[in-house]
């Protein structure tokens, strides 16, 4: 019956599907609540309180919920590449002290980034040590499983595969947003977005930067990993 097997395969997809929403949903709320806090911290011991003003300094998940970070992250289950985001945290470092200023700032702008690796490491640690899996690189099957696992593992692995992926993405590109805000406020600290050229210009700058030195930053983390590997089994 034609019919009926393609009844019983949509209620397999379907089930599928649920499966990963679930699934993404719960390494998104963390990652952004974490990350999110971690960068309003840093914030703070620079000297900037403005994130705490407005309330960022919290491990409270719905302050750092994105409706548009959230559907990122659905589109990311279709295939597209995208990793979820939360709200972007007000950062003020011009309101920094003159001592150590751009050192300070730094802190604060490549605080995110750090986070999303230290996250991305915690969960290639789990893979690693807790399942014996051997990393096989992100653009592969990323983890190869040695020995066979049960229902409930093969969901947890799933979850931290997941977990590992998203902070990947997000660790190179919030590093890249942090570089550009970086170089702006040290070389550029008169910019200001006054028309739509200077809308393009900014846009297209730092599509060209993420395009050109992602790839490369892609490979140095991979690099790091596999030199981590080596030194784990």
């Amino acid at each position: 019956f034609p019919s009926h097997d393609i009844r019983f395969g949509m209620k397999l997809e379907t089930i599928d599907l649920l499966r990963h929403v679930i699934i993404a949903f719960m390494c998104y709320v963390p990652t952004v609540t974490i990350s999110g806090w971690f960068e309003a911290f840093m914030a703070k011991k620079m000297g900037d309180t403005i994130p705490e003003k407005y309330g960022f300094l919290t491990l409270d998940p719905f302050v750092h919920f994105n409706p548009w970070g959230f559907c990122m992250m659905f589109v990311r289950i279709s295939g597209f590449g995208f990793a979820a985001f939360g709200n972007l945290v007000p950062l003020a470092p011009e309101v920094l002290s003159k001592r150590y200023r751009n050192l300070r700032a730094a802190g604060e702008f490549f605080a995110r980034p750090l986070i999303h690796f230290f996250m991305m490491f915690f969960a290639f640690l789990s893979m690693i040590l807790i399942y014996k899996a051997i990393f096989n690189g992100i653009d592969y099957e990323i983890f190869i499983m040695q020995y066979p696992i049960s229902s409930l593992h093969a969901a947890i692995c799933m979850l931290i595969l997941f977990f590992f992926q998203q902070n990947f993405f997000l660790f190179i590109i919030s590093f890249f947003v942090a570089l550009y805000r970086y170089i702006i406020f040290v070389f550029f600290p008169g910019f200001q977005i006054q028309s739509l050229t200077h809308s393009l210009i900014y846009i297209f700058s730092f599509a060209i930067v993420i395009i050109v030195l992602g790839v490369a930053l892609q490979e140095i983390t991979q690099d790091f990993l596999f030199l981590a590997q080596y030194f784990l089994l």
